[in-house]
């Protein structure tokens, strides 16, 4: 079985580059997922250093991927200018889809060479679709299949798409339309809120009452801590859960509420005509028990 350097090397005189790595180092890496290559210098002069799993699983085309972009950094067609690179620590979005564009126009010409790779078509698409959390997992697909079938990628092309994604995008945005359940449970999970929480109430009225009540208790009670969760809106007291408020989109909320005598928990329903001032006798009782 061949070793990685004489893959590498074979992998260098096949695609033509040879010439222009005036330097190759080759480390070890503790799984296929922290494989990468770096390359510094100039064109024709390239310091390479690479980073692979030294396993034979897929060996080849885990090594022949990292060299494509090493080939397309040296192709004048591709147009690569390093300038152009969103940055990692300012546009994380836009650095994190780059990188995911120009794995897949890299692993599907792996695949279309009849390659082996351990980074195959499932793989990657299951990769962007994780990735891509703000569209309908259909969307996502499409997008995929599209950019998969694609011949050929500039280096233009990749930045432009990972900072104008609307370019790819086809769902129309009339207000009219439905959004998809997975995109509204994602943009939760990307960021808890009581705000986002309190949206998810359509009446006014409702709403009104629920910010009512909150402000209530964070004037009255101090030691009770109100934060968001991913699906609703918590009081904590003492590192004791109190109060579980989940606003759902029927115009009601599930109240759940600790039980002292019991310590269980039990759950009711609040909509427009729920009396809150019943709930703020209920927390206040509730809060003194547990001063006592």
């Amino acid at each position: 079985m061949e070793n990685k350097r004489q893959i590498t090397e074979k992998i260098i005189k096949e695609l033509g580059i040879g010439a222009s790595i005036q330097n190759l180092i080759i480390e070890d890496a503790g799984s296929p997922w922290q494989e990468k290559i770096i390359i510094k210098g100039e064109r024709g002069h390239l310091d390479i250093k690479t980073i692979i799993w030294d396993d034979e699983l897929f060996l080849f085309g885990r090594t022949y991927r990292l060299f494509l972009y090493v080939a397309d950094v040296l192709n004048p067609q591709f147009l690569f200018d390093p300038t152009m690179m969103p940055d990692e620590s300012r546009e994380p979005l836009f650095r994190g889809r780059h990188n995911q564009l120009w794995c897949i126009y890299v692993d599907s010409r792996i695949e279309k060479m009849g390659i082996d790779n351990f980074y195959d078509k499932t793989l990657r698409k299951n990769l962007f679709i994780d990735s891509e959390k703000g569209l309908a997992w259909k969307e996502a697909d499409d997008i995929f299949e599209m950019l998969w079938k694609k011949a050929s990628f500039s280096y233009t092309e990749i930045v432009d798409y990972s900072c104008n994604f609307g370019k790819l995008l086809k769902r129309k945005k009339d207000s009219g339309e439905a959004v998809p359940r997975e995109i509204e449970i994602n943009a939760y999970l990307r960021g808890p809120s009581i705000q986002k929480q309190l949206e998810k109430i359509p009446s006014e009225i409702l709403r009104n009452k629920i910010q009512e009540l909150l402000s209530f208790v964070a004037k009255n009670h101090k030691g009770i801590r109100i934060e968001p969760s991913y699906y609703g809106i918590l009081f904590l007291y003492r590192q004791q859960l109190l109060v579980e408020l989940v606003p759902l989109k029927n115009n009601t909320l599930v109240f759940t509420i600790l039980d002292m005598p019991s310590s269980m928990y039990r759950t009711y329903t609040i909509n427009e005509s729920s009396d809150t001032d019943t709930v703020r006798n209920i927390i206040r009782v509730l809060v003194s028990t547990f001063d006592v």
